[in-house]
């Protein structure tokens, strides 16, 4: 057996041998209820947790502001997390369902899966040795977020906190947001978030990454949209001549250029839109 190819033997021994072990410490230190439970009132503003109040069961949460958007939790189960290697904290969590529970000296912070979401803490690729697999948290992520809760560094939450995985059961939704608070100023950071997440998931080849899943990055791109593609495409051009912004801009362009190479056919003296095979069709092929 040659050198590269043990190498890759042990390190796959390593990764189920990690594997079984997280699994394994998962079942053993698994969700118990609590009977105390706490009430976790989160208040959101343009996707953006802007206040959180730990409160007891019975306990109302405060009415939110104007702009803002209340969600009520109540945290169901707890269970501890073992900080032996942040490869295995990083495997440790259900994404989607675990949030994060520091306690470090008499200061407690959590993060909900919300909370993950809004971090871009979910579903993110972690190297074991030459072995690369999907962590369901950014441990990075996830230490400088309780380090910012807890007005501490991440490294002393890594040496120093107490780490948990708990569930929640949502007891309010949220509902539509107080209308007085919409601005001009705020529509357009809206646009430019929207604008700016195409930017994000458009590809360097130019093409769109537009059914992404939040949990676990995947890309669902079954039957590739040509009107989908045309019409973000036109809203990063009008978004970023409006905002001149460079960065959109170059991106339309990215866009258009895919769409030029690789998505025109000839129609008579003509090109027009269409699949390389098959009818261009008139209608969303305008776009």
């Amino acid at each position: 057996m040659t050198d590269w190819r043990k190498a890759r033997a042990v390190a796959g021994a390593i990764v189920v041998l990690a594997t079984c072990l997280g699994l394994g410490l998962g079942f053993y230190l698994r969700l118990r209820p609590q009977s105390d439970a706490l009430v976790l009132a989160s208040y959101w503003k343009e996707g953006q947790r802007v206040l959180r109040q730990a409160l007891p069961t019975g306990v109302r949460a405060r009415t939110p502001q104007p702009g803002l958007v209340l969600v009520e939790e109540r945290i169901t189960a707890e269970a501890p997390l073992l900080k032996l290697s942040p490869f295995l904290l990083g495997v440790s969590l259900l994404p989607g369902r675990d949030g994060i529970h520091a306690r470090l000296g008499k200061r407690d912070a959590y993060l909900t899966p919300d909370d993950l979401v809004a971090a871009q803490a979910y579903a993110v690729p972690c190297r074991l040795g030459s072995i690369t697999v999907r962590c369901s948290v950014e441990v990075r992520k996830v230490l400088a977020e309780l380090a910012r809760e807890l007005a501490s560094t991440p490294g002393e939450v890594w040496r120093a906190a107490r780490l948990s995985r708990f569930s929640v059961e949502q007891l309010s939704s949220p509902g539509q947001p107080d209308m007085r608070g919409v601005s001009v100023a705020g529509l357009t950071r809206g646009v430019q978030g929207a604008a700016r997440y195409l930017a994000h998931v458009l590809t360097s080849a130019g093409w769109f990454r537009y059914e992404v899943s939040a949990l676990t990055d995947a890309t669902r791109n079954n039957e590739y949209s040509l009107a989908r593609h045309g019409g973000a495409a036109w809203f990063l051009a009008s978004a970023g001549i409006q905002l001149k912004d460079a960065e959109l801009i170059a991106a339309a362009v990215r866009a258009a250029r895919w769409l030029a190479l690789q998505a025109t056919q000839s129609c008579g003296p003509y090109r027009c839109v269409g699949p390389k095979k098959g009818t261009a069709n008139l209608g969303s092929s305008a776009l």
